[in-house]
């Protein structure tokens, strides 16, 4: 067996360890003549698991050998890259492949449209830069129509992918219809976009339209499918719809995974309805589907939007037994619960626990206790806790301003007086938040409430 048949059988396999191995193997033995298949094969098999330096050194080593690469060479590189987003990487190998008078082919234009729509994906400000990343992918299809190549099935799912993480349903559709037009079948994953771009906008009665469509296509739907028409209606708090759907996806004989479950809890919690948010959960159990923090954070924070503090409490212990660790998300529902009954006492019990336990403490959940001020009518309870989160954030400046580069030199004359400093610094972190326009908001509606007018008047 040559070495070019062993280096593909492991690629094959996605062994692009063991394909490497023997591809240098071959790269020592001086009776055989390296070809371009061989380094083909190894740099594709990293391509597919994102091993980015490894495509990068086994490029390098194909320049040394001097073989020559072809388009299938940048084409696999060029995928390494796209699979994360990474854009800048991966249109900077067109440059390489002027070099080595490689045209680019469907393929090549492909994977660059699936870097934009990665990236878009991916994108903290999700609405602008993933806009401008639909924009880029749709510039590349115009540019390969200008070289006079066909666009494929995966250069259009790339585009819709783009304006559906750009939350822009109605292009989706607009390049879903032109690729009708190009008499391209559609694929469920296709259609899978179309639903998922309706679905991130909360739009679950079209997100519902479309996975009809799947089966008038003569296709079968399949979990996603019914996972983005139900996160559809988890965006809205359509809990009855959410239900309604979670039904039908079982009835087809599907099964529900965990992102489908948790979302009709999530449609659940909106409502307040812990009781259909805890019989989701239970149902978890025979679908033997294992649930998560979300899983628990929803429940809990369906039993806090309906102001039931030992629903809240009872999951929280459930969550805990079953080894998942609260967060600062878990506990601000559960101080949620104690802040809709007015219950000051309550809150600062979850306010202490989350001391104790080092949870990071944020404005969210000073301001809850500050909304169970409000809801008793206790302006003076609310005033004295808006004045200590001030305070707070007066200390956080002055502590900002010892830490600076002029203070540090002056603070290392003294070993104690830097450990006080250190002990107060994490006193800090402990203490009260720095006050948002929330805080003061509720503390004016606790002094209105209490009928305190100047109260109210001076926090304005």
């Amino acid at each position: 067996m040559s070495y070019h048949h062993i280096i593909n059988a492991h690629s094959k396999r996605g062994d692009y360890k063991s394909a490497g191995v023997w591809l240098e193997k071959a790269l020592g033995d001086a009776t055989v003549s390296p070809h371009v298949w061989m380094f083909n094969c190894v740099i594709d098999s990293c391509a597919q698991k994102c091993k980015q330096e490894l495509v990068r050194r086994y490029l390098q080593l194909m320049k040394d050998a001097s073989v020559r690469p072809n388009v299938v060479t940048f084409n696999s590189a060029i995928h390494a890259f796209s699979l994360e987003g990474k854009v800048e990487e991966a249109l900077a190998f067109e440059t390489d492949m002027r070099a080595a008078r490689v045209a680019p082919n469907v393929t090549t234009f492909g994977s660059w449209i699936h870097a934009h729509a990665k990236a878009g994906g991916l994108a903290e400000k999700e609405n602008e830069q993933g806009k401008n990343h639909a924009e880029s992918a749709v510039r590349l299809m115009h540019r390969l129509t200008r070289l006079k190549l066909v666009a494929d099935v995966k250069c259009f799912g790339s585009v819709m992918s783009a304006f559906a993480n750009a939350k822009d349903p109605q292009s989706c559709v607009t390049w879903f219809t032109r690729m009708r037009a190009a008499r391209i079948m559609p694929t469920i994953f296709i259609l899978n976009t179309v639903i998922y771009a309706f679905g991130r906008v909360g739009d679950r009665y079209q997100a519902g339209v479309w996975l009809e469509r799947i089966t008038a296509l003569q296709l079968q739907p399949d979990v996603r499918s019914y996972a983005s028409v139900i996160h559809g209606c988890a965006k809205k708090g359509d809990s009855k719809l959410a239900l309604a759907w979670l039904a039908r996806c079982q009835t087809a004989q599907i099964v529900p995974n965990l992102i489908c479950l948790n979302g009709v809890i999530d449609a659940c919690a909106q409502q307040g309805d812990g009781k259909a948010a805890v019989a989701v959960l239970e149902k978890m159990k025979s679908l033997k589907v294992l649930p998560d923090a979300i899983s628990y954070n929803s429940v809990i924070d369906s039993f806090a939007t309906s102001g039931h503090t030992h629903g809240a409490v009872a999951y929280l212990h459930k969550m805990i037994a079953a080894k998942l660790q609260p967060c600062r998300v878990t506990m601000s529902s559960v101080m949620h619960a104690f802040a809709m009954r007015g219950d000051v006492s309550g809150c600062a019990q979850v306010l202490e626990h989350m001391q104790r336990h080092q949870v990071h403490l944020d404005a969210v959940a000073w301001n809850c206790l500050l909304h169970a001020h409000a809801n008793l009518s206790d302006g003076d309870g609310a005033r004295k806790l808006l004045k200590q989160m001030r305070q707070q954030q007066l200390q956080q400046s002055q502590l900002h301003t010892r830490d600076s580069p002029d203070s540090k030199n002056s603070s290392n004359n003294n070993n104690s007086n830097n450990s006080s400093s250190s002990g107060g610094r994490n006193q800090c972190k402990m203490a009260h938040a720095a006050p948002t326009i929330e805080s003061y908001n509720t503390a004016i509606l606790a002094c209105a409430n209490a009928g305190d007018i100047q109260g109210a008047r001076q926090r304005v």
